[in-house]
Parts: structure tokens; C-alpha cells; sequence
């Protein structure tokens, strides 16, 4: 038998207690490593000041978020895209507070996000429907009065290999995880206990 081995623990640094109900997810601040923005079941987004423990803004929405990520589809600044139980993605811009566009399609909850690597308006889910779906987020119309704003949808979307026909709401097939890159493609785990890779996704580029 092999000795025990202590490994060193190590504290944490702070502990920020910033949303109501569990929180689901955290990036860094595209620019600034001191800053990052949480979601929560709360139904909030919230902009942290890491370096003093801060919460900076709130911006709550009508759903539980599950996931984030950012984007800069403007050249300068960025948005925030939450993903929600209520199935759809929103944009939301930091600095002024409005939601930019709602992403819509997927037909379950939104449980991974992951920003295209080669394009600054790319972005892929993850959803409990079992589907992948792929975003350019200059593709958008307006939307009517019950989506209200701008509204976009999916550039194509991907299924499970091998599952055959889809079921309603992605009963056992749905996806936990999405990642996106350049080289390797789209990269998605399932409840299916399979990891599926998908060959790149060609947006144009700009």
C-alpha cells in the first residue's frame, strides 16, 4: 500500500456571498482580470470588483441564469450572454444595462456557453434539448411583441450522433457542457455519457 501523502491545502483568498440562491457560473472581465461577472439561480447578473470583494452591478432578468460567457461583437466593449432555464440566451451590455438581443431555438434549458474562437459575433450552446446550436449574433431580426427586441436564431444546429429521432425535450440526450476550438471543433458532453466532437464550424470571418 502506498503511504499516505499529505497534499498542502491552501485558503481561500476571499469569499464573496453576492447572490440569494446558488450560484452557476463566473467569468473574468474580457480586459481586466480584477473584475468578473456571476450568474445564479437568483435570476441576476452581477459585475464583481474581485479586488475589493465588491459587487459593482446587478442586473436582474425573469429566469434562473445557469451560464455565462462574453463577447465583443462591436469592436469596442462587450456583452455578456446568460443562459437561462426559461430556454433562451440573452445579451446583455454591462455598461448600459439594456439586453441587446435574445437568442432563441433551443426547446429546453440553456446549460453551456462557449464563444466561437475565430469570429467575434460566434457563439455555440448547449441545451438540456440535447442539441448544439451555433449563433452569429449579426444574424437577428426584430422580434415581435411577445419576444419583444431584437431576436436571433441559430446559424445550424447539432444533434447527438446515433440517437435517432429527437425526443420532446431531450429526454435522456440532454448536454452539460460545450467548448469551441479553432482546430478541434465543437466539443459537447451528454447525458448520453458520450463526448461528441464536431468538426469546425465555419462562420464568416471578420
Amino acid at each position: 500500500m502506498n503511504a499516505a501523502v499529505d497534499v498542502p491545502a491552501r485558503g481561500a483568498t476571499s469569499m464573496m456571498a453576492v447572490h440569494t440562491q446558488p450560484a452557476t457560473g463566473v467569468v473574468f472581465h474580457p480586459d481586466d482580470a480584477t473584475a468578473a461577472y456571476s450568474t445564479s439561480l437568483d435570476h441576476t447578473l452581477k459585475t464583481l470588483d474581485l479586488a475589493t470583494g465588491n459587487v459593482v452591478d446587478t442586473r436582474a432578468t425573469g429566469h434562473a441564469l445557469l451560464c455565462l460567457t462574453t463577447l465583443a461583437p462591436g469592436g469596442s466593449g462587450h456583452v455578456v450572454a446568460v443562459g437561462s432555464a426559461a430556454r433562451h440566451i440573452t445579451l446583455i451590455d454591462p455598461r448600459a444595462g439594456g439586453v441587446v438581443m435574445t437568442l432563441r431555438g433551443h426547446k429546453n434549458k440553456i446549460a453551456s456557453l462557449a464563444r466561437d474562437p475565430g469570429s467575434a459575433f460566434g457563439l455555440v450552446s448547449g441545451a438540456h434539448d440535447g442539441t448544439v446550436r451555433v449563433w452569429d449574433v449579426r444574424s437577428s431580426r426584430e422580434g415581435n411583441l411577445e419576444e419583444g427586441g431584437r431576436v436571433g436564431e441559430a446559424v445550424f444546429v447539432v444533434g447527438r450522433d446515433g440517437a435517432g429521432k429527437s425526443k420532446v425535450g431531450g429526454e435522456g440526450e440532454k448536454l452539460f457542457g460545450v467548448v469551441w476550438d479553432q482546430t478541434v471543433g465543437i466539443v459537447s458532453a451528454g447525458e448520453d455519457r458520450r463526448v461528441q466532437i464536431n468538426a469546425p464550424a465555419r462562420l464568416e470571418k471578420s
